[in-house]
């Protein structure tokens, strides 16, 4: 698959972008199971992946880091894009009493 750089920068994304948004929604949520995941999106050219602390609740990014810790060589083949900063409303965080950004 084709990548995109970003303005003058060594950096380059692939044209697809996998979003782990809904990681923890998923009907199969097993480590396993999100690694044939990656696995699947990296043997396409898929090699950028969307975060955000706030993804599944605060759990996508835990998630997904379980998955790639037995091999974490595979983390050279990826990119990762986060967002932070963003204050949702949960359990894990009881404090909080407004959602912003």
């Amino acid at each position: 698959m084709n990548k995109v750089s970003i303005g003058q920068s060594e950096i380059a994304l692939s044209l697809i972008i996998y979003g782990v948004w809904r990681l923890s929604d998923a009907k199969h949520t097993a480590t396993a199971h999100i690694r044939e995941k990656i696995d699947l999106c990296l043997s396409q050219g898929i090699t950028s992946f969307d975060h955000a602390d706030i993804y599944g609740d605060y759990r996508c990014e835990e998630m997904f880091g379980q998955a790639i810790k037995e091999d974490p060589s595979i983390r050279h083949e990826m990119q990762l894009i986060s967002k932070c900063d963003i204050a949702l409303l949960s359990a894990k965080f009881p404090q909080r009493r407004v959602k912003y950004y």
